[in-house]
């Protein structure tokens, strides 16, 4: 079998029949061994041509399995190790290049060529430190000579200009040219070029690299960078195409190419490109603020929210990603995180209409909510994510906080005012005429104020917000300044002077103010807000996390400063801190809409679905008409395979979504696979009312021909259909899924090949082409998809897994102990692993390590027939037929898979002779 978490069906033949077919004669392993009269040279000579073979193909995976059998016949060949640490770089691996070049080194082949690699590789690792090390300066004021080698002091060139000294890598530079006009001299003067904003002199340097090498990746980049500036933005997409079709491309070229392509107006380009940075550069934050505006575009307003979180989680500061999440949480229904995102972006943008129309529709949508909860403050601020103030020390004479949401506009709150109740009603005609613009006659005010309260800090503490009011801000920051040095233990004053430092982009001085005030032994929940929000304006995540823990320990009952905290453990990637902050919750948080749902995304994120579904049944209970909660039930019930009990949420979910297509087409699946024929051909009649060319109601339809009406034609028209229409990995995996349902492997593997030739492709696709090679009884080419998911995915178990059973079958036991072992360290108690690494074990020999991991994996795995029948093997290996005889007499024959019964008699028959 190959052990899988991932259907191992295909056309009702499992791959473990298919496998048990593969012929050892095609392994190297096997080759080899034939070969026994070769010398080890001479073995490590013809792996090495074959890798060149494979190299002139284009067959780069193939390549490096080559190379790496050959470091397993004599590891100490240094040529060999040059060859794939250049291999690695091609295919864009610094990592694993430099780590063969540098044993290359190690071995004594330490010639130029080796070390311009290492130095490729450090500067691809942006490590010019390394590269400076590695490459020594020439002589200074002297010529090169001319029997030097240039390619290394090229490259320390290159690395001198990611230094900064500037001056000293085009002094290098010219010095190189002098002897060899080479490209990465040519690189270095182009990138400073770049720096000093000479755009032409950038370009012709990054055409000559060109000249030399065609497919250089940073000359391209400079080039297109350059065309960009020229405002040759057509040009420019053609030089990034041209990027795009090396066998591998920074991250920057496809993040330019979908900021071209938005601003062409070429949008279904733009979000074809971003598709593939999601699954080769998710974490990039550019990538992700594309992500989340290209999910707002598509109405994916769930995943749009949780995007432009996790961003402004790490990066607090991005325009943008406010917008975005502002605009998804009202779509979601989330009225007052909506309300604050959007006044955070409109304060930036205050001309932006869009954004404004938006605002207005969460601050009506928030009044309502709130107005109408019971036992919750009916002013709209109690129920924002921000921090509730706390009153001022009745005892202070001295203006209030102003609240950010008034201050960025210029309005000033009623102070704390005097005593004597005229004075008061003096300093609150003050601040009203700030409000209106009034400035003169507030600075007249002003002056009589100080006249009649010489000793008083309230009347130059509302002279200083006249200024700020007028428009002197630098003035009133002074004067603020040094109020608040007189009495830093005010917490008000304090809070005013840092929202002016904020509001003069400077947070740096915002904290030291704080810190002046919590020296004086000042502390308050408006100290930490305003921490938090100048943390946020330097991008520290962390420093904003802190204060919000300190809000939380003074006021342990505000749900806000909770569902703060609670968000950042989940986009730091801690869902269990999450649970953990709840458990000291007060107990109005369990009816909380937002920390209910925080606790659903947790549990979700733990893999815990059925307390996720609690958590969003109740949350339906608290806002019953909240669409979001209804349809996630839903989605959660169909993954696990409960679609009867999916319909009635869905139901739900499309009477209450505005947006009631995605709904629908969730709702179609879960009447298909609960058996309600009548019913989702009549919904099918009616999306095709709306929505007929919608490649995903063509993707219900063909669904609905293959499974009801038996239909095979029809399902594939209509998946052909949806595929012209979205031409994504999407659709073509529906396609793909229909050819191997009715057994089309070698249609099947074409369509994926055509594909790839094209496209990048996912982790899942390329799974499903692996398990289509050892359907088709194509194990090299097997072995060589799964190679390439392991390297791209070197954590994931599965692929491991099969890669090592893969490589078991063809007898290549060294490469199958290497995978299997890393499985292990990853999954010791996985059955399936377990199991693996015990028929390894068991082909290498080894009985009693065999006997003991297939123990274990019978033991976690009792109802699976096949690794009982592994486990008795090896039994009956060693020697063992008592034991092997229980096991087999165990099993009950009508619940082992047919496949399996000869299997089965033949190991019965076995146990039978005496041992």
């Amino acid at each position: 079998m190959l052990p899988t978490w991932r259907s191992t069906t295909i056309a009702g033949r499992t791959m473990a029949s298919k496998l048990s077919k593969l012929t050892l004669c095609l392994s190297l392993a096997a080759a080899l061994t034939a070969c026994d009269s070769q010398s080890p040279e001479q073995k490590v000579e013809a792996l090495r041509a074959a890798a060149a073979e494979h190299i002139a193909a284009g067959k780069y995976q193939s390549a490096v399995i080559e190379l790496k059998n050959a470091l397993q016949v004599r590891p100490d060949t240094a040529e060999v190790r040059h060859q794939l640490g250049n291999l690695y770089l091609k295919l864009g691996d610094p990592v694993s290049a430099l780590k063969e070049l540098e044993r290359a080194s190690a071995l004594g082949l330490d010639t130029p060529e080796v070390i311009m690699g290492r130095a490729r590789a450090h500067l691809l690792l942006q490590d010019n430190a390394a590269v400076l090390d590695l490459v020594k300066a020439p002589a200074a004021d002297a010529p090169l000579p001319e029997d030097a080698a240039p390619g290394p002091y090229a490259m320390r060139a290159r690395a001198l200009v990611g230094d900064g000294q500037l001056d000293a890598a085009v002094d290098l530079a010219l010095k190189v040219l002098r002897i060899e006009d080479h490209p990465d001299a040519r690189l270095a003067l182009a990138v400073v070029a770049a720096q000093r904003g000479n755009t032409q002199n950038m370009m012709a340097q990054a055409h000559t690299v060109l000249d030399l090498r065609p497919d250089d990746l940073q000359a391209l980049w400079l080039l297109a960078l350059g065309q960009v500036r020229s405002n040759d933005k057509p040009a420019a997409r053609a030089t990034l195409e041209r990027m795009r079709t090396q066998l591998w491309w920074p991250v920057k070229a496809d993040l330019l190419t979908v900021s071209l392509a938005l601003d062409a107006g070429d949008r279904e380009y733009a979000w074809k490109v971003l598709d593939r940075l999601e699954k080769t550069a998710a974490q990039n934050p550019d990538a992700q603020l594309y992500i989340a505006i290209a999910a707002l575009e598509r109405e994916q307003y769930e995943k749009a929210r949780m995007t432009a979180e996790t961003l402004l989680g790490r990066y607090p500061n991005v325009p943008r990603a406010v917008f975005v999440a502002g605009a998804a949480n009202l779509e979601l229904g989330n009225y007052v995180l909506a309300r604050d995102y959007l006044e955070r972006f409109v304060r930036t943008a205050p001309d932006d209409a869009r954004a404004a129309g938006m605002l207005a529709r969460a601050e009506a949508a928030a009044k309502r909510m709130v107005a109408a909860r019971d036992n919750v403050a009916t002013d709209p601020e109690a129920q924002s994510e921000q921090f509730v103030d706390a009153q001022p020390d009745p005892t202070e004479r001295q203006v209030a906080t102003i609240a950010d949401d008034d201050f960025e506009a210029g309005g000033l709150q009623e102070p704390e005012a005097p005593d004597a109740e005229d004075l008061r009603a003096r300093v609150a005609e003050i601040l009203a005429m700030v409000k209106r613009q009034e400035f003169d006659a507030a600075r007249t005010a002003v002056e009589e104020l100080k006249a009649q309260m010489p000793d008083d800090a309230t009347p130059r503490e509302l002279e200083a917000l006249v200024m700020w009011g007028a428009g002197a801000r630098a003035e009133a920051v002074a004067a603020m300044t040094a109020l608040q040095k007189e009495t830093p233990a005010s917490v008000a004053r304090t809070t005013n002077l840092s929202q002016m430092q904020r509001a003069m982009d400077a947070p740096e001085a915002a904290l030291e103010t704080i810190q002046r005030a919590r020296a004086a032994g000042a502390e308050d929940l408006r100290l930490h807000r305003e921490a938090a929000r100048a943390y946020a304006m330097l991008n520290d995540a962390q420093g904003a996390f802190e204060e919000f823990r300190g809000a939380l320990a003074l006021d342990p009952d505000n749900l806000r400063i909770r569902a703060v905290i609670a968000r950042y453990h989940l986009q730091q990637g801690d869902p269990q801190a999450v649970l953990d902050i709840m458990e000291t919750a007060p107990a109005a948080a369990a009816d909380d809409p937002e920390l209910v749902r925080l606790q659903a995304q947790a549990n979700l994120n733990l893999g815990r679905r059925e307390e996720t579904i609690a958590l969003l049944r109740h949350l339906t209970e608290i806002q019953p008409e909240d669409p979001v909660a209804y349809q996630q039930i839903g989605e959660l019930l169909l993954g696990m395979g409960r679609p009867a009990e999916a319909v009635a949420p869905l139901k739900t979910a499309r009477l209450l979504s505005d947006e009631a297509l995605a709904p629908s087409l969730r709702l179609g699946r879960a009447l298909l696979e609960s058996g309600e024929t009548a019913a989702v051909g009549a919904l099918i009649d009616e999306l095709k009312t709306a929505h007929a060319e919608d490649p995903r109601v063509l993707v219900l339809i063909g669904n609905y021909a293959l499974s009801v009406e038996q239909d095979v034609d029809a399902a594939e028209q209509a998946f052909r259909q949806a595929f012209e229409r979205d031409p994504s990995e999407a659709r073509l995996t529906d396609l793909v899924a229909l050819m191997t349902r009715v057994g089309r492997f070698d249609d099947a593997i074409d369509a994926i090949e055509t594909w790839r030739a094209a496209h990048s492709t996912g982790l899942s696709t390329e799974a499903t082409l692996g398990e289509l090679y050892i359907a088709n009884g194509d194990a090299p080419a097997a072995v060589e998809v799964y190679q390439g998911l392991v390297a791209r995915a070197p954590e994931t178990v599965a692929y491991r897994n099969n890669l090592a059973w893969l490589l078991k079958e063809q007898g290549q036991l060294e490469g199958a102990q290497e995978h299997v072992t890393a499985a292990l360290d990853r999954a010791p108690d996985n059955a399936n692993v377990l199991d693996t690494a015990g028929m390894i074990a068991l082909a290498r020999g080894d009985l009693s390590t065999a006997v003991k991991r297939l123990a274990e994996a019978a033991a976690a795995a009792p109802e699976n027939a096949e690794i009982q029948l592994n486990y008795a093997e090896a039994l009956l290996s060693a020697k063992n037929g008592g034991t092997a005889r229980e096991i087999l007499a165990g099993m009950d024959r009508a619940r082992v898979p047919e496949r399996l019964h000869p299997r089965l008699d033949a190991l019965s028959a076995r146990s039978a002779d005496p041992q």
